[in-house]
């Protein structure tokens, strides 16, 4: 099993390291006085009259609002190309380059310095417990990988609700599925907005009940066809390891993991396969992820799902089905609470006030 490691030093308490232009070799690059240019050749008479004539406007390269978390909120974040102005002319760059970056979604360096981190590593310690307890992977050494062992990283995330409060923490571990060597098809499908909203009119106009539901670990719950090789994570040790005096290991995934290629896809055969084949749901032509059956409507949206149902008793009974085949999911109550969705049901509203 993986053991918790002690705490790498943050980023404010590393040394700061300078950027230069290339990975090998750095060259210290000087910035260079400006110098009047020589006024232009004027052209013969003979080469005026092919010469097209263009616009003397200079174009500029635009600038790009969005969000800096080290300069507070809406401030300028510069455009990539400025970061080798700055790095020609030999000016202290900013703190941050990103554009549009996301406050609530934090790296494993910014995590570790952020005032949340005692809850991001027990976050971290939880995760992991997780995987381990669905048996997604076995610790074996790097000799006996057969293919490239992929690296990882951590993902933390603040989620919010549709008033902007939070009302959770997540850690995730992912594999670089950017770096895997497989052209095999990947494609999975995800419910469309339009049949959301379908949904929402039609248990609200007949009056039925709904509810979500969010499988945990979705994706580790599809069992993989080949092993993949990832290495350790961040921030812990190798009990293998230990036992073997220091021997370089890795992890053999079984199941599969969020990050790599074919995890949606095959989360999504898991999943349709039981709620078709095994529970009587039928497809929508238009929508592959909108599934209905007697009295049942079905949203799904990659690990999030929305039921509806003319009585509670059958949302109920499908939960317990899906939970006795295996499924870990957790009941988050009614369907306003999918997504972040927050809606009105201002016609239950009126005849309410009608009958009154």
């Amino acid at each position: 099993m993986l053991s918790p490691r002690e705490p790498e030093p943050t980023v404010a308490s590393l040394p700061s390291a300078e950027v230069c232009p290339t990975a090998s070799d750095p060259v210290e690059i000087q910035a260079t006085p400006p110098t009047t240019p020589a006024a232009p050749l004027a052209p013969p008479a003979a080469v005026l009259s092919s010469v097209v004539c263009h616009s003397s406007r200079v174009t500029t390269v635009p600038s790009r609002l969005g969000y800096d978390r080290n300069q507070g909120h809406g401030y300028l974040a510069f455009d990539p190309h400025a970061i080798m102005i700055y790095l020609a002319n030999n000016i202290p760059a900013p703190s941050a380059f990103k554009v549009n970056a996301d406050p609530d979604t934090l790296t494993y360096n910014e995590a570790m310095a952020d005032l949340d981190r005692d809850c991001w590593l027990e976050l971290m310690l939880v995760e992991i417990t997780s995987l381990e307890s669905m048996e997604a992977w076995d610790e074996a050494f790097t000799d006996e990988a057969r293919t490239r062992i992929l690296p990882g990283t951590w993902v933390f995330r603040r989620k919010r609700n549709f008033d902007g409060m939070v009302t959770k923490f997540k850690a995730r571990y992912c594999v670089r599925g950017d770096l895997q060597e497989d052209d095999s098809p990947t494609y999975a499908p995800v419910v469309a907005w339009s049949s959301v909203r379908i949904f929402l009119v039609l248990t609200m106009t007949m009056g039925w009940y709904t509810c979500s539901i969010d499988f945990l670990n979705a994706f580790v719950q599809a069992v993989l066809k080949e092993p993949i090789w990832i290495h350790l994570p961040r921030g812990f040790l190798s009990g293998l390891s230990r036992l073997s005096g220091g021997a370089r290991t890795c992890l053999r995934l079984k199941k599969s993991l969020y990050g790599t290629k074919f995890t949606p896809r095959l989360w999504y055969h898991h999943l349709f396969r039981t709620l078709v084949d095994d529970l009587g749901f039928c497809q929508s032509d238009h929508d592959a992820c909108l599934l209905t059956k007697k009295h049942m409507i079905l949203v799904v949206f990659v690990d999030d799902a929305g039921i509806g149902s003319k009585r509670k008793e059958d949302a109920d009974n499908l939960v317990q089905q899906l939970v006795d085949r295996g499924f870990e999911l957790t009941r988050e109550g009614t369907f306003s609470e999918l997504l972040g969705i927050k809606f009105d049901n201002r016609l239950a509203q009126s005849l309410s006030r009608s009958k009154v």
